[in-house]
Parts: structure tokens; sequence; C-alpha cells
């Protein structure tokens, strides 16, 4: 599923922080632009968890993996996403 741009109104950074606080539902940040996030479907859910799975099984042990419930930061302050599966090793 596709995410619903909000507006073609520019926000800010901190303007994107302070809606992400507001609402109960998650957004991406992509350089001004704020995207609501579209609900997933059962096949897509197993699919993200399995994967998950498989990389904390295969991973080094110093390394770790998120699902979509944490926020990404991709570039500072210009891109924030909640990709479906993260795996990270920086300390």
């Amino acid at each position: 599923m596709e995410a619903k741009k909000l507006a073609e109104q520019h926000f800010t950074y901190d303007e994107y922080l302070a809606l992400e606080q507001a609402q109960d539902i998650r957004h991406e940040y992509d350089a001004g632009s704020i995207f609501a996030m579209a609900g997933g479907s059962l096949a897509h859910n197993l699919i993200s968890n399995n994967l998950r799975d498989s990389l904390s099984r295969n991973a080094p042990s110093s390394c770790l993996t998120f699902s979509s419930d944490v926020r990404l930061e991709h570039t500072k302050r210009e891109r924030y996403y909640y990709p479906d599966v993260m795996l990270t090793c920086a300390p």
C-alpha cells in the first residue's frame, strides 16, 4: 500500500516531530513532505516478521533488529522512515 501525502505544504523538521507526538498513527518525513503510513496486510506482516526473525538469528550478536515501530533517520533532519525491518550493527 502506498503512503498518503498529507498536504502540498512544506513542513519543518520540528513541525514533523510535533505532529508525530500528537497523532496515534505514524508518519514518514521526506525533505519537508509528510506521509501518513498505510496499514499492512496479514501476508505483508508475516513476511516482515519472518525476515526480522531470520536476520536476528543470522546476524552477529552485536547487531540488533527492529520492526516498523522504530523510526530510522536516513538524513539528519531531512528524511525519517519506519522501515518494515531494520538491522543495525552500529554502537
